[in-house]
């Protein structure tokens, strides 16, 4: 947890968003890209197919969520990149906005 910065948010309740900045092109495909900063509601259901803000580790990461056979999922949007089958796996939350600036 680290604050750079506050991003103005037009919702009736904000208690539990907060944002991550992307770094890579992982997620490239549904067009989140490197710089990019995503808006994630903690309080949020996630369910499969959702894209997520997931921990591998000390790793925080942004990808769509896959459950398999009770396997947890972190799948990138781009075919350069592996999904991650995370050992111990906890979703901070569930995307529901980006933001770009130019």
């Amino acid at each position: 947890e680290e604050i750079e910065d506050y991003i103005p948010y037009a919702t009736s309740d904000s208690s539990g968003l907060f944002a991550l900045r992307v770094v890579g092109y992982s997620m490239r495909d549904i067009g989140i890209m490197d710089g990019d900063i995503v808006i994630a509601d903690k309080d949020a259901h996630s369910r499969p197919g959702d894209i997520i803000i997931g921990m591998d580790g000390d790793e925080a990461t942004v990808k769509r969520l896959v459950i398999n056979n009770g396997q947890v999922i972190f799948m990138p949007e781009n075919p350069d990149f592996d999904p991650i089958y995370p050992e111990n796996p906890s979703i901070l939350g569930k995307v529901i906005g980006s933001y770009r600036k130019y």
